[in-house]
């Protein structure tokens, strides 16, 4: 105050903040693809600025005979509607074995997306999987 001549005692502009009003970050479920095989699915109209994308796979048990190993994969292309030559993302987690996370599971696995507004499909690459489930999350103040 001195800087700029103000006596201490002065009452002058005084700043303040509302108070925070808390925020729900909780998620819901907007759609659900469920398979095993390979495949693509029917487009999907996500009308919301953000959206998850969680997902998680179950490899088959015993698929390995004469001592040949096989490795689980699944790989997720997300791809615009609109535009079908953009790829949005593509998924591909790092690890399917479920004996390597046995202690620390990283599943499900999640892509975040600020993006949306638009029309998606989603091409599904699945190898030695006996399912895999992906679930299309919005904000709950999105829907509410």
């Amino acid at each position: 105050p001195a800087v700029y001549q103000i006596q201490s005692g002065d009452s002058g502009p005084r700043l303040s903040t509302p108070p925070a009003q808390p925020q729900d970050h909780s998620l819901v479920t907007y759609a659900v693809i469920q398979g095993r095989w390979s495949g693509t699915t029917e487009i999907l109209r996500i009308p919301f600025p953000y959206w998850e994308m969680h997902y998680t796979a179950e490899p088959l048990v015993d698929v390995s005979e004469d001592h040949v190993t096989v490795f689980p994969r699944i790989n997720i292309q997300v791809m615009d509607a609109d535009d079908p030559n953009r790829f949005v993302r593509v998924a591909n987690p790092d690890i399917l074995d479920s004996r390597l996370f046995a202690e620390n599971d990283p599943r499900p696995w999640i892509e975040k997306f600020y993006e949306g507004n638009r029309n998606y499909y989603f091409v599904i690459n699945a190898r030695f999987v006996s399912s895999y489930t992906i679930e299309i999350k919005v904000p709950k103040r999105y829907v509410a």
